[in-house]
């Protein structure tokens, strides 16, 4: 392997690494969110 398909690997996998991460934060936010809205709605109907 040449030295630049091992840095443009290092790269691609650091990247997706980047994305799964970021993803999980994502969802992880929306998840938190989406469980304090959901008592909210349930105990306070305005």
């Amino acid at each position: 392997m040449s030295v630049r398909n091992f840095r443009f690997y290092r790269t691609y996998e650091g990247l997706k690494l980047l994305y799964v991460v970021r993803g999980f934060v994502e969802f992880h936010r929306f998840y938190r969110t989406y469980e304090g809205l959901k008592p909210k709605k349930l105990f306070n109907p305005l």
